[in-house]
């Protein structure tokens, strides 16, 4: 995926363009465009993950049919923490800080969280081919895939604890 902040700034209106004459609102405008692009990316990432969670419910289903239940629990655990973990990036802070308030946030932190999620990028592509190996595995491999998954999982869950640390800084 490209960098989303030059297709949000591509996609102005002709108003919003106008309205970058007035002093000041260029720079409100661009943070804006960083928000909504750092935003954009996120959703991308909820929806891989969101395919995960549907790809660890599918192989649990084929597990309960082929009657192996042992996996199943391990494969439940894994499939809440990996929801919780999306959650944690849909609903992640964005930098926030309005045209009139106080607390002005620079547009190179914005920058530095957009780094974290396009960083988690690659953490959320290895949560993915993880589960859906998992789904591919044969019974003598199946541990062996759901400690990989649960090992891509420990990774993307640290770099949204880095992330939530650096957005925490955000304007101090």
């Amino acid at each position: 995926m490209g960098d989303l902040r030059d297709q949000v700034r591509d996609g102005r209106t002709a108003l919003e363009t106008l309205m970058e004459t007035i002093p000041g609102f260029k720079g409100y405008q661009e943070k804006e465009d960083r928000r909504d692009a750092d935003k954009l990316l996120r959703m991308h990432l909820v929806g891989l993950l969101s395919s995960a969670s549907e790809q660890l419910s599918r192989a649990q289903a084929k597990l309960s049919a082929e009657g192996q239940f042992k996996p199943i629990t391990d494969l439940n655990r894994l499939g809440r923490r990996l929801v919780r973990t999306r959650d944690r990036i849909e609903h992640a802070s964005y930098g926030y800080a309005g045209f009139f308030d106080a607390l002005k946030i620079e547009a190179a932190e914005l920058d530095r969280l957009y780094e974290f999620d396009v960083a988690l990028e690659q953490h959320v592509a290895a949560v993915v081919a993880a589960a859906a190996q998992v789904g591919k595995s044969a019974a003598d491999q199946r541990a062996e895939a759901v400690s990989a998954l649960a090992d891509a999982l420990d990774n993307l869950d640290h770099v949204v604890d880095q992330r939530q640390e650096a957005a925490a800084q955000l304007g101090s």
